[in-house]
């Protein structure tokens, strides 16, 4: 999970340099996950509210697909 997880880091500085907002917050959803699976429940939680804060700095609707995905693991999340 370590090397999955500096994988995915890896590939947010990219998405970052390319200004791919959606692959980057697609990653940090990701990695939040992978967080929540290792049991760093913290960890996960903030990467998936990283995630909802590029959409809205990017002015994405909060009624879109993506959006509404990484809103879902967010409630995942904190059930």
């Amino acid at each position: 999970m370590f090397e999955a997880e500096r994988a995915i880091r890896q590939a947010i500085q990219f998405a970052e340099q390319r200004g791919r907002f959606r692959s980057h917050a697609g990653l940090l959803r990701t990695i939040s996950r992978l967080k929540f699976r290792q049991g760093d429940y913290e960890g996960g939680l903030k990467h998936v509210g990283e995630a909802l804060d590029v959409f809205e700095r990017r002015g994405r609707s909060k009624r879109s697909q993506p959006y509404l995905w990484h809103r879902n693991t967010m409630k995942s999340h904190l059930a």
